[in-house]
């Protein structure tokens, strides 16, 4: 699971779709709650089974709606230690 913070304070929690060490798709649901999906600086808290939750700062590059308020966000990562060890514990780097 994970949830994309915007400089707004706003929120949408969804599922990373697809990861790679310099960005990932995230599948969100936005229908009931009336957030504004924009290009632009986002933080990505990333939960997982097996630490902490990680937050990666990043910026999405595009989006595409897949049905009635479910959005598809390509994002790319901005490089930092935290994102690096991150994808070391994935495995990706």
């Amino acid at each position: 699971m994970a949830t994309a913070v915007f400089e707004s304070k706003s929120y949408l929690t969804g599922f990373i779709k697809d990861i790679s060490a310099s960005g990932c798709r995230v599948e969100v649901d936005a229908k009931h709650q009336g957030t504004s999906i924009k290009a632009g600086p986002v933080y990505l808290k990333i939960n997982t089974a097996f630490d902490e939750p990680t937050i990666v700062k990043g910026l999405i590059r595009n989006q595409h709606q897949i049905d009635d308020g479910r959005f598809s966000l390509g994002l790319s990562f901005e490089e930092d230690e935290v994102l690096i060890r991150f994808l070391t514990t994935l495995a990706i780097v």
